[in-house]
């Protein structure tokens, strides 16, 4: 005799079925997410690493004065600069001829990190701090030190939930100490 399956026998069957593909769903919806985040950061902590040398090359280039303005100022959150369009091969004074500007900002309305005129990057946070020799500053203005900053140190969050980065549980994603390796102070 042919016996065929009961009512309860196919409903437990698609139950089964049901939370088997559910939790094949979550996993692969899981699975996407994680891997945009990975990406998502990923591309934040290039941008930073791009950020970083650059400022490396700016402190190499930079100038104490420029036409009797600053050569570099920074507070917390921002770099504005003058370099040389290219390193100085033989002097300083030659580079001085093709100074540009040099600009970078992070934005804590916006959580955004921006070089020049470049696309804006998303970051949770920044600190940029410098050191004039004795101590380490928040603000710097090379005409009032009349010199470049001995080093600066750039921290990067990249997790914009972790806003309070005095917080010392949650150390920097990125974290450099640059100094410039040209003429320190200004020229007499």
């Amino acid at each position: 005799m042919k016996r065929g399956f009961s009512l309860l026998e196919v409903m437990l069957a698609l139950a089964i079925l049901i939370a088997l593909l559910s939790a094949l769903g979550q996993f692969t919806w899981s699975v996407g997410r994680s891997q945009e985040r990975l990406t998502n950061r990923a591309t934040r902590q290039a941008g930073i690493d791009a950020v970083i040398d650059r400022l490396t090359v700016v402190l190499d280039t930079a100038s104490v004065t420029v036409q009797g303005s600053s050569g570099f100022v920074g507070s917390n959150t921002e770099i504005r600069s003058f370099v040389a369009q290219d390193r100085p091969d033989t002097s300083i004074s030659s580079g001085l001829a093709a100074m540009r500007p040099f600009h970078v900002q992070f934005d804590e309305s916006e959580r955004t990190l921006k070089l020049d005129a470049g696309i804006p990057l998303s970051l949770g946070d920044l600190r940029i701090r410098y050191h004039n020799g004795t101590n380490w500053l928040d603000s710097y203005d090379s005409l009032e030190q009349e010199a470049l900053p001995r080093a600066v140190l750039v921290e990067a969050w990249m997790d914009p939930s972790l806003r309070d980065h005095s917080d010392s549980g949650h150390p920097p994603d990125r974290r450099a100490v640059l100094s410039p390796s040209g003429v320190w102070r200004a020229e007499e």
